[in-house]
């Protein structure tokens, strides 16, 4: 909501979906079978916000998981977008896991895809108190994931590198310098080909850079929204 608090007085309208298997979406609790169905949601989503909102410019803005299904859409889907926001970007980090642990997920995800495991972020998505708690009591969050989800994010991490390096509209991306989460943005930021890139890694912050302590987060949808209206 801080996004949207942010936006909509400033002039801009918001549309926000949950991803398939999140919210209240369809589908399994933290599963997909294949990772190109979130882009295949992805379609159908931005048809609908180019039918509500006929000949105006749209932004697209990811966050952590949507930030990775974002990069990959917009790299084959470029004319549809203005610019691309990505927030708590990165390599997930699935990269620091023992090898080992990851050649199992594979292997769980054929024969038992739907099998699932403990999932808790709470601690690291932000230094506010408050989010965290609001976080722990969210009925819409899942506290597990499945194999196959795993094995799918971390197949497309795989190719991170190549879609990043296909990017060829403004792209502004927003990470916490604390953040456990999703690691290396400067690493992928570094690939974009698009001239007019800016990456913005905001000291101590955490993975939710847009719901930090109330001081923080302000300087972020500041710069959110200086950047949306540079760019229109």
């Amino acid at each position: 909501m801080n996004v949207v608090n942010a936006l909509i007085p400033a002039g801009f309208c918001v549309y926000a979906k949950d991803h398939r298997g999140h919210g209240k979406s369809e589908g399994t609790r933290g599963y997909i079978n294949k990772f190109t169905y979130y882009l295949d949601d992805e379609i159908t989503f931005t048809q609908l916000i180019q039918e509500q909102e006929p000949n105006m410019p749209i932004f697209l803005l990811g966050h952590s998981l949507g930030s990775i299904i974002s990069v990959f859409y917009a790299s084959k889907h470029s004319e549809d977008f203005k610019g691309l926001i990505l927030s708590g970007t990165g390599f997930p980090a699935t990269s620091k896991v023992n090898p080992l642990v990851l050649v199992m997920a594979r292997i769980l995800s054929r024969v038992w895809p739907k099998g699932t495991i403990g999932l808790d972020l709470a601690d690291e998505i932000s230094r506010d108190p408050e989010v965290v708690e609001a976080y722990r009591n969210d009925p819409q969050v899942f506290k597990k994931v499945t194999y196959r989800f795993g094995a799918e994010l971390i197949n497309a991490a795989k190719n991170l590198p190549d879609v990043f390096s296909s990017i060829i509209i403004p792209v502004l991306g927003q990470s916490g310098a604390a953040d456990t989460l999703m690691l290396n943005p400067s690493e992928l930021f570094a690939l974009i080909t698009s001239s007019d890139k800016d990456l913005k890694i905001y000291d101590e912050l955490f993975h939710e850079v847009y719901n930090e302590l109330e001081a923080d987060r302000t300087v972020v949808l500041n710069d959110l929204k200086e950047w949306l209206e540079a760019h229109l």
